[in-house]
């Protein structure tokens, strides 16, 4: 058998699986709806983007992170948030995935997925799940060789087999591409069942529960809870409704799918009668015993994880108690445990975790404050490395951090300086103690941790960038990207050859060639605004006010640029377009048509370097008024042009597809003002532009100071009447005109 090739990690692997969803009727703060899912069952998969069947090994999988995003069709976008997967465990060979739906009352109807994916539960859907899983290794098996994964299971080749996954979000979906799973019907009740019936839908009989040892109906009891809540018995009700099986009882009663190419998921039973006893129904003590084992697994776990943290306790009333028995007897994960003991055992632990002085923490933080300012999900992640992006990115939109903003952040500042602060947020003492932390803690050298100013201007930047980056601007179409390292003139030179190749004659002698310089002149200016978190902001804890300053100046520095490539050109600096640099057409021939576009082809065409040969360079790309947008896409797309002169004549378009159409309203818009308020001067509605690619020869130049096309942001302290932070964002770059041989100007007229 050939032997697999290992394959370095690459990309998410999504498998397609069932869905239970319980407590949609009316779901509460204190009886959420609840969702169950077998979101694996070891099945080969066939995945878009992938060439072959894929494969997860569950055997291999890493579940210590088991809260992760519920999302709506694999969208990483706060709308798109469906809840929260609070346990990843095996049954049956099979990954089983449950958590809360997390409904947010304050989304427009339109966009709360939540409330969609749990309204189609009502009516009836039956969604599928979809998961997400990041393999660290790939194995390909090759065609004619067998790979083997998930508990020996044999997967012929060719196919791909994901080793050491871990799992990243699960998502709702409408139609998966497994084809051989299944869904299950949503269960859709009030509350939960009670602890008796529980018992029963298990199979445990009248007469089997009496016989119950105390330790035996004690562990019963804590399986319960974990599963349905303490209180769930009190909460009961009785409303007829079927479907109160959970996902994992199915699993552990269902046999695990078989290897051959035809099998199917078993169905599914979710019914809250007594069980049948025959059939293929395991016996219930089976089913015990693996929920028993599974139990003693954490409780094992926990008290590993006390002997490695022995100075770790928990505050229980007005005493100390040991990690392990409260862990244990609150029913909690190991990795909640862990997480919990390494907090504790840090400096301050007094604190809460926005005290913990690490980056990562620092980067939590951030994190959420742009999740509660809106920001895009992905763009929030990708502004992360990515060792630390997953765990960034699970806490902060965990429970914990949902709605931080302006004051949340400032008490974590004052916390992250070892301060307290006991008093109203909507106070000038509070926002004072904020700013005086966060002075101190900028202040220690080498204390990387939280800060207001560091926080709030790194989300500003980000909200500067992407609105930066929103804008459609045009000037990239016909402008080179030049960097310069000081705010100096600078002169850009380009070598022409003069001289020719010429035949070499008997004496073998080669003759000498000279070189001529061609000279450009370009220097940077900078350009920026200030803005600030004023008092106001902090009291009314208003970050969206905050991030609509950044947000306004990344769109006002990208239209700078924009008015100032166009302002340069249409001024006709030094009379670039002329006559006599053969760049210039007038006249009725120059009109946009199909002759206005082959005569300034030609023009363009027949230019030559000082040496006198041709350039031997093609425009492709043409630049627009918006009275002659429509025009140049026709001439651009339509293979036939239709002629309407004495009679209806068609010909053919020898322009088609050749000549990319940029449409500006700098060109032509008289009602578009200068930075200083001025006219325009240059603007036409019939003059056009023919340039060639600015990234081979270019007409004008845009330069940044050392090749930094973003806005900078910088913090500075406001003067001492004023209560609040202050940050500056600049722009450092010039306009240059360059090579009259990259464009033809033609007048229309």
């Amino acid at each position: 058998m050939p032997r697999p090739k290992q394959r370095k990690k690459s990309g998410l692997i999504n498998a397609v699986a069932r869905v239970a969803i319980t407590g949609a009727e009316a779901p509460t703060a204190e009886t959420p709806a609840r969702f169950e899912m077998i979101a694996y069952t070891g099945e080969a998969m066939r995945i878009g983007y992938w060439s072959d069947p894929v494969v997860v090994d569950l055997e291999t999988a890493d579940l210590s992170l088991p809260m992760i995003p519920a999302l709506y069709d694999h969208i990483p976008d706060s709308d798109y948030v469906v809840g929260q997967v609070q346990s990843l465990t095996i049954a049956s060979k099979q990954l089983v995935a449950a958590g809360l739906f997390t409904i947010d009352e304050n989304l427009p109807p339109e966009r709360n997925y939540a409330k969609k994916v749990l309204a189609k539960a009502k009516a009836g859907y039956q969604w599928q799940a979809s998961v997400g899983a990041d393999p660290s290794t790939v194995e390909e098996i090759k065609a004619g060789a067998v790979g083997v994964a998930n508990w020996g299971r044999e997967y012929p080749g060719p196919c791909l087999i994901g080793r050491g996954c871990k799992f990243r979000e699960m998502s709702f979906v409408v139609l998966g591409g497994d084809r051989r799973t299944s869904v299950v019907t949503a269960r859709i009740k009030g509350t939960a069942m009670d602890f008796e019936t529980w018992l029963t839908s298990l199979g445990f009989d009248a007469d089997a529960q009496a016989a119950f040892t105390d330790i035996q109906r004690a562990n019963l009891q804590q399986l319960y809870n974990d599963e349905f809540g303490e209180d769930a018995d009190e909460n009961t009700e009785e409303d007829g409704t079927e479907g109160t099986g959970t996902v994992a009882d199915q699993v552990a009663t269902t046999p695990p799918a078989q290897t051959t190419a035809a099998a199917r998921p078993p169905a599914v039973r979710c019914s809250s009668r007594p069980a049948p006893t025959g059939g293929n129904r395991p016996n219930a003590v089976d089913a015990e015993n693996r929920r028993l084992a599974a139990n003693q697994i954490r409780v094992e776990r926990i008290q590993q994880i006390a002997k490695d943290f022995p100075n770790v306790t928990v505050k229980a009333g007005n005493r100390q108690v040991s990690l392990a028995a409260h862990a244990i007897g609150q029913n909690w994960s190991a990795n909640q445990t862990e997480l919990y003991a390494i907090r504790a055992a840090r400096p301050n632990p007094a604190s809460s975790a926005d005290a913990v002085p690490d980056r990562v923490q620092a980067q939590i933080v951030e994190a959420a404050v742009c999740i509660t300012a809106g920001m895009k999900m992905a763009r929030i992640a990708a502004s992360f490395p990515a060792e630390v992006r997953e765990r960034v990115m699970n806490e902060a939109t965990s429970r914990q951090y949902r709605g931080f903003g302006i004051q949340a952040l400032m008490d974590s500042t004052i916390r992250a300086a070892g301060r307290n602060y006991h008093g109203s947020r909507k106070t000038d003492d509070f926002v004072r103690a904020a700013l005086e932390s966060d002075r101190m803690i900028r202040g220690s050298a080498g204390f990387t941790t939280i800060s207001l100013s560091g926080t709030l201007g790194n989300v500003a930047n980000k909200a500067l960038v992407a609105s930066y980056e929103a804008q459609q601007v045009t000037w990239k179409e016909f402008c080179a990207v030049r960097s310069h390292v000081d705010f100096k003139p600078v002169s850009r030179f380009r070598l022409d050859m003069t001289g020719a190749f010429k035949k070499v004659g008997p004496d073998g002698e080669l003759k000498h060639v000279g070189m001529t310089e061609t000279q450009f002149n370009n220097q940077l200016s900078t350009y920026g605004a200030i803005m600030a978190l004023t008092r106001q902001m902090q009291i009314n804890d208003d970050l969206g006010a905050f991030l609509e300053i950044p947000t306004g100046l990344g769109r006002m520095s990208a239209v700078r640029i924009e008015e100032a490539a166009y302002v340069t050109m249409l001024s006709n600096p030094s009379s670039f377009f002329a006559a006599g640099n053969k760049n210039l057409n007038t006249g009725g021939g120059s009109a946009l048509g199909v002759d206005g576009l082959t005569a300034s082809t030609t023009a363009f065409q027949n230019q030559v370097d000082p040496n006198g040969k041709p350039i031997l360079l093609a425009p492709d790309r043409i630049l627009l008024p918006t009275t002659l947008g429509v025009l140049g896409q026709t001439l651009f797309k339509d293979t036939t042009l239709v002629t309407d002169g004495d009679q209806l004549a068609y010909y053919v378009n020898p322009h088609a597809g050749l000549y990319r159409p940029v449409v500006s309203p700098y060109l032509n818009n008289t009602a578009i003002r200068d930075q200083d308020g001025k006219a325009i001067s240059g603007q036409s509605n019939t003059a056009w532009y023919q340039f060639a690619d600015p990234s081979v020869r270019a007409a004008i130049a845009v330069a940044f100071l050392n090749g930094q096309e973003m806005p900078t942001i910088e913090d500075a302290e406001t003067d001492f009447n004023t209560l609040g932070h202050q940050w500056r964002a600049y722009h450092d770059f010039g306009i240059g005109m360059e090579d009259p041989a990259a464009v033809q100007k033609n007048a229309g007229a």
